[in-house]
C-alpha cells in the first residue's frame, strides 16, 4: 500500500551512498535516534593554535561558497566516509547560489560552536553556518554541522562534514539516554555521534555513529511498528537492499539480542517479550577493500521497534571488530518492566504529542485534531513528519493525516509554499493533482470559519499500481498556518467510505 507522505521532496539520493538510496527505495528505514553530541574536552596540546587550523579550513570552504565554486568546495575534503560525502556533494550541488553572471550573490560564514576536541585521530568540532546576501543574514539558512578534520602538515584537512539540527543536547560521554523511548546508547571511545532531524532520517528520532579515522558507521534509530516482527524486518531491509544493489549477497537472519539483554534470567538483564534479529548483507561491488558489509539489528518491544544498521568496508570492519562490537553491547534498554503495549504510545506521546480516543485524534502539542470514521482501526505512525495518522476502513478505504513543519530554509507557510510541497509530494507518489484551473476538482484557498488556518481541497487521481482497486477515489484536503502544514489524503472504494471521508476531512482543524 502505497505510504505517500512519509518522505518530503528534498530527499536526495545516490547509488554510492547507501543510507541515502535506501532512504529513496524503503521510506520505513533505520537511520538512527536523536543522540547528544559529544562535549567539550579541548583539542590537544595547543587548544588556539588547533582552532586557528579549523578555521583556516573554514575560509576556504567559505571563500568556495563565495565565489560559487562547488568543485573547489569538495576538492576541499579528503573523505573518511565516500558515503556521507556523496550525500554532502549532492546537497551543495542543488543549493549552491550561483546567478546568471555565475556568480555567486550569497557568502557564508562559519563559526566553531564550543571547543574542538580531539576523538582518536581525528579532531571535531560542531560549526554554525550563516548565509548572507550583502550584509543581511537570511535567518532561514542558518545550519549546524559536525566536522571531522585529519591533520596534514601544519594543516587540517577536513574529512567530514554531517547537518545536525541546532537544538540538538551535548553529551561529554557520547553517550545518549532517552526515557521516552527507554534506550541508551554510546559512550565507547573512537566513536562520534552525529543528531539527524527527523525529517530526513523517516523515523521517530534519529543519529548515525562514525568510528573516527576509517569508513565505519552505525546509524541508530527508533520506529513505531507493530506489523511485523524484528526477524521480518530485517529479512525485509536485506530484501530492498538486493533490489537496489543487485550484487548484494544476505547471509541467513538468525535471532540477536545486545548483550545487556542476552542473559537467561532477569539479573542477566532478561527482558520478557523482547524480540531481536540480526542480517549480514555483503556488497562486493562497493569499496576497493574487498567490498563492503552492512549489518541490519532490530529489536522489537510491543510497537516500539529499534534498529541499528552498521555498515563500511568489510576490511576496516573486520579489523574494528571489536570496537564494533563494543558499541552495540552499550545499547541496552532503560526499563526491563515497562508494559510492552503502551511502549510505542509513551514514546509517541513524548516526542510527537498526539493521542487517539474514539478514533479521535488529537495534538495538544502541535494544535490539530481530526475525527476519523467510526468503528475504522486508527493507528499513530512515525516517520519524517511532525505527526502522521492513519485510519483504515472495509476494502482498502483509508485516511492518512500529516502534520509538517516548515522545511529548513523557509520562514513560514504560505499559500505557494504549500501548493509547491503538496504537489512535489503527489508527483513522488504517483498521485494526479489536478490542474489550478480545472473546476469542481479543485477548491481556492478559503479561511476555514472554525479555526485561524487557510483550507482547499483537491479531487485527486490515485496511482494506478497502488494496490487500490480502479474504482477508488482520491481527496486531498490542505490545511495550514504560518508554522504547521496539516494535509489530509483519503481513499475511498465505496460512495459509503466517499461520503465518511469527507465528512472526517471537514473535521480537520488547527
Amino acid at each position: 500500500m502505497t505510504e505517500p507522505w512519509m518522505t518530503g521532496p528534498e530527499l536526495i539520493t545516490r547509488r554510492s551512498s547507501l543510507p541515502a538510496t535506501m532512504l529513496r527505495n524503503c521510506l520505513r528505514t533505520w537511520l538512527c535516534s536523536l543522540l547528544a553530541l559529544v562535549g567539550a574536552p579541548v583539542c590537544g596540546q595547543d587548544d588556539a593554535a588547533t582552532r586557528a587550523k579549523i578555521e583556516d579550513a573554514l575560509a576556504e570552504l567559505d571563500a568556495a561558497f563565495a565565489a560559487g565554486d562547488a568543485a573547489r568546495f569538495l576538492a576541499a575534503f579528503e573523505p573518511d566516509h565516500t558515503g556521507a560525502h556523496a550525500l554532502l556533494e549532492q546537497r551543495m550541488l542543488r543549493i549552491f547560489p550561483v546567478d546568471r553572471s555565475g556568480k555567486s550573490p550569497y557568502r557564508r560564514k562559519s563559526t566553531i560552536l564550543g571547543a574542538p576536541r580531539q576523538l582518536g585521530p581525528r579532531t571535531v568540532a560542531r560549526v554554525r553556518h550563516e548565509l548572507f546576501k550583502g550584509s543581511v543574514a537570511i535567518a532561514a539558512t542558518l545550519e549546524d554541522t559536525m566536522m571531522a578534520f585529519r591533520e596534514s602538515g601544519d594543516t587540517l584537512v577536513p574529512t567530514l562534514a554531517i547537518e545536525t539540527p541546532r537544538q540538538a543536547e551535548c553529551s561529554a560521554t557520547d553517550k545518549f539516554t532517552c526515557p521516552a523511548c527507554n534506550y541508551e546508547v554510546g559512550g565507547v571511545a573512537g566513536w562520534l555521534c552525529v543528531p539527524m532531524g527527523r525529517d530526513r532520517a523517516q523515523a521517530l528520532e534519529a543519529s548515525s555513529f562514525y568510528l573516527m579515522g576509517t569508513d565505519i558507521a552505525c546509524d541508530v534509530s527508533v520506529r513505531i511498528d507493530d506489523r511485523r516482527t524484528a526477524m521480518q524486518v530485517v529479512n525485509e531491509l536485506a530484501g530492498v537492499l538486493r533490489e537496489v544493489e543487485s550484487d548484494a549477497t544476505p547471509n541467513l537472519a538468525t535471532n540477536w539480542l545486545p548483550p545487556a539483554h542476552a542473559g537467561g534470567s532477569e539479573d542477566d538483564g532478561f527482558i520478557a517479550d523482547l524480540e531481536g534479529a540480526r542480517i549480514e548483507i555483503a556488497l562486493p561491488s562497493q569499496h576497493d577493500d574487498a567490498g563492503a558489509v552492512a549489518i541490519f539489528h532490530a529489536l522489537q518491544f510491543g510497537s516500539l521497534q529499534h534498529l541499528l544498521l552498521v555498515r563500511g568496508s568489510h576490511g576496516a570492519i573486520q579489523k574494528n571488530r571489536q570496537t564494533v562490537d563494543a558499541l552495540l553491547a552499550s545499547f541496552r534498554l532503560l526499563d526491563s518492566n515497562a508494559e510492552r503495549a503502551a511502549a510505542g504510545a509513551r514514546a509517541l506521546q513524548m516526542h510527537v504529542g498526539g493521542v487517539v480516543k474514539d478514533g479521535r485524534y488529537d495534538n495538544g502539542k502541535h494544535g490539530a485534531s481530526m475525527q476519523g470514521p467510526a468503528n475504522w482501526q486508527v493507528q499513530q505512525r512515525c516517520g519524517g513528519a511532525l505527526f502522521r495518522v492513519l485510519w483504515t476502513g472495509p476494502d482498502d478505504s483509508r485516511i492518512w493525516l500529516t502534520g509538517f513543519a516548515v522545511p529548513p530554509g523557509m520562514d513560514y507557510w504560505c499559500q505557494q509554499t504549500a501548493d509547491h510541497w503538496v504537489r512535489k509530494l503527489c508527483k513522488s507518489a504517483g498521485i494526479e493533482v489536478p490542474p489550478e484551473n480545472k473546476t469542481p476538482d479543485v477548491d481556492k484557498w478559503a479561511t476555514d470559519g472554525l479555526c485561524d488556518a487557510s483550507v482547499r481541497t483537491l479531487n485527486c487521481q490515485a496511482p494506478r499500481q497502488s494496490g487500490v482497486p480502479g474504482k477508488a477515489r482520491r481527496v486531498l484536503r490542505v490545511m495550514f498556518r504560518a508554522n504547521l502544514l496539516l494535509v489530509g489524503d483519503g481513499t475511498a472504494t465505496t460512495d459509503e467510505h466517499w461520503q465518511l471521508i469527507k465528512r472526517s476531512l471537514g473535521s480537520m482543524r488547527l
